[in-house]
């Protein structure tokens, strides 16, 4: 697994862990979806996107002013978002494509994770079932 996916899913288990106490403690727990849509709404991740990945698509948004060509409605966001952060740093620092990506990815948090709900269960499922398991085998 890269990396960045690694980063963003720790992040999302510690928000979602942090909202679940949360719900809990507010005795707000209502359902495991909705603890997941807290998670996600209350985080600021980083964005989870390698530096190649990235360049390569403000090479194509930016340079070339080509639509984001991403299927997913969220991904599309996500790269619109990177794509007007990239153009600000290039404006505001008078500095090439590759040197505004490199900034955004290293400074810039995304506003919000762009997951769905779907795929943030999953992934937090994935997580749980992963550490019980290096738990079960490391005793």
């Amino acid at each position: 697994m890269f990396e960045h996916k690694i980063m963003r899913n720790q992040e999302l288990m510690a928000n979602w862990q942090r909202s679940l106490k949360k719900a809990i403690e507010t005795n707000r727990y209502d359902s495991r979806y909705n603890v997941i849509d807290r998670a996600l709404r209350g985080g600021t991740p980083r964005y989870d996107v390698s530096y190649d990945y990235a360049l390569r698509m403000m090479y194509q948004m930016v340079r070339d002013g080509k639509p984001c060509s991403r299927r997913s409605k969220l991904k599309r966001q996500m790269w619109e978002e990177i794509s007007l952060h990239v153009r600000r740093v290039m404006h505001r620092r008078k500095c090439t494509i590759a040197e505004a990506v490199a900034t955004v990815l290293a400074e810039q948090k995304a506003s919000r994770y762009f997951l769905s709900k779907k795929q943030a269960s999953k992934i937090i499922y994935h997580e749980i079932h992963n550490r019980s398991n290096h738990r079960i085998h490391t005793v």
